[in-house]
This record gives structure tokens, C-alpha cells and sequence, in this order.
């Protein structure tokens, strides 16, 4: 078995363990009521409903993830992710799977929704920039992910 440290916190709700990176997150129905709030607003904004959620909190500049799929199996085919950014702007970039042709999309501030849905996935690599790690020395931290 391979062993590392992911490069940020991240903490899983769902009925259903989810799996990624080698790594498998075990079942936590127990949602805070603020992420249920916040999975309602995002459902109503977006028409999807969504049924789990992934908090990724990048505590600083050396936290990160790397570019990556949303397509594992248990997501089903084509799923609609929604990523919810709070704290400090982040970039998302996407690049078609090989040979890669970026796309760059930037959210200018906190509180935004992206919503890579249908093929995105499947055709797709994404990765989350934050402007604290590659643009300044901005210490504040964010959260983002729902599924």
C-alpha cells in the first residue's frame, strides 16, 4: 500500500463511502445543519439535487489538489459537481484529457458556483489555483466542494 499525506483538510458527507486517490472516505450521514442550508441554496441556484459533499479546506499557500477527473464510478456517468468556493478567490482550470488545451476560468470572488456537468468529466482534468499558493502570499483559507 502506498501511503501520503493529502496536501489540505478534507472531510466527507454522504451515505455512501467515497472513494478517490487510492483513498476511501467512510459513510457520514451526519450533516451540519449550515451544509444542509448551504446544499439547499446550491440545489435551488443550480435545478440539480445533490446527495453528498466533499470540504476541502486549503489552510494556506503550501495547500493544494492536483489536476484530476471527477469520474470515479461511483459518481455514475456524466455527474453534475458543484463547487462552492468561501474565503480567499481561487482559479479553476481545465484542460482537455491529452493532449492538454487549457481553459481558464476564474472566479473573481468568494461565494461562486461551478458547475462542470454531462461530458465535462469525462473528456476533462481540473485543477483549483488558489491565489494565495500561486499568485500571492494571501493567508486566508477557503473551503469548496459539493457532489
Amino acid at each position: 500500500d502506498l501511503s501520503y499525506k493529502e496536501p489540505r483538510l478534507t472531510s466527507w458527507y454522504g451515505e455512501l463511502p467515497y472513494t478517490y486517490s487510492r483513498l476511501t472516505m467512510q459513510p457520514n450521514p451526519n450533516w451540519h445543519p449550515l451544509l444542509t442550508m448551504l446544499k439547499e441554496h446550491i440545489e435551488k441556484a443550480t435545478g440539480h439535487t445533490f446527495n453528498s459533499l466533499l470540504c476541502n479546506l486549503y489552510r494556506n499557500e503550501k495547500d493544494s489538489v492536483d489536476w484530476h477527473s471527477d469520474d470515479e464510478p461511483s459518481l455514475g456517468r456524466n455527474p453534475v459537481i458543484a463547487s462552492l468556493s468561501l474565503g480567499a478567490t481561487r482559479i479553476f482550470e481545465m484542460r482537455k484529457k491529452p493532449p492538454p488545451v487549457n481553459i481558464s476560468l476564474t472566479a473573481k470572488q468568494s461565494h461562486r458556483v461551478l458547475r462542470p456537468k454531462g461530458t465535462t468529466n469525462s473528456y476533462s482534468l481540473i485543477t483549483c489555483i488558489t491565489q494565495a499558493t500561486k499568485t500571492t502570499h494571501n493567508p486566508h483559507a477557503k473551503v469548496s466542494n459539493c457532489k
